[in-house]
């Protein structure tokens, strides 16, 4: 590997982590909502049934 494909490679690399910290952000703030109304369905459903 010469020096011109390492600085090419040093480059790329804060674009790739911030793109992959980026989806790994929306990842997560996109599946705790469904994580927190899968559970409130699951503790309603527990209440209702427990008063039948």
């Amino acid at each position: 590997m010469n020096s011109l494909d390492m600085s090419d490679m040093i480059l790329r690399l804060p674009l790739w982590s911030s793109s992959y910290i980026y989806c790994r952000l929306t990842t997560a703030c996109m599946s705790l909502p469904i994580y927190h109304s899968y559970k409130l369905t699951v503790q309603l459903n527990r209440a209702y049934c427990s008063t039948q």
